[in-house]
C-alpha cells in the first residue's frame, strides 16, 4: 500500500510539472522567473532618406514624448549624448544603454520618382 501511494504522488507531481510547462512552480520561482506577465513600453524610431536633398530627418516616439531631429547626430545630442559621427550603430547603442531592446526593423525603398526611402526601428523595454 505504501508503494502505491508513493507512485501515485510521483504521478501527480509529474502532472503538476506538465501543467506548469514542464517546470514545477518552485523551480520557476527558484530561477527568478516572474510568473506574472511582463509589461512593456515601446518606442519607434523613423528615419526618412531624401536622396534629392541629401537629408535624413528622424523622429523618435517615446512613451512620454516625441523627438524630431534633422539627422541621427542631432537626435543623439537631444538625447544627451553628443557624437561627431552620423551613425545608426551609435544611435542604436545609445538607445540600448537606456534599456531599449530592438524588436523589429523594416525599410522601404525609393518609391518611383519620389526619391525617398524610410527605415523604422521598434524597441521595447520593461515598464
Amino acid at each position: 500500500m505504501r508503494k502505491s501511494v508513493s507512485v501515485a504522488l510521483c504521478v501527480l507531481a509529474g502532472f503538476a510539472g506538465l501543467w506548469h510547462g514542464g517546470k514545477s512552480s518552485q523551480s520557476v520561482l527558484a530561477q527568478g522567473v516572474s510568473v506574472a506577465k511582463a509589461k512593456w513600453e515601446y518606442a519607434v524610431l523613423n528615419r526618412t532618406f531624401r536622396f534629392v536633398t541629401n537629408e535624413s530627418p528622424v523622429r523618435l516616439r517615446l512613451p512620454d514624448k516625441s523627438i524630431e531631429a534633422k539627422n541621427l547626430r542631432d537626435l543623439c545630442q537631444q538625447l544627451g549624448q553628443p557624437t561627431e559621427e552620423e551613425s545608426t550603430a551609435v544611435t542604436l547603442n545609445l538607445l540600448g544603454e537606456q534599456g531599449w531592446e530592438l524588436v523589429s526593423f523594416s525599410e522601404t525603398e525609393s518609391l518611383r520618382d519620389t526619391r525617398i526611402a524610410s527605415a523604422t526601428w521598434i524597441f521595447k523595454r520593461p515598464k
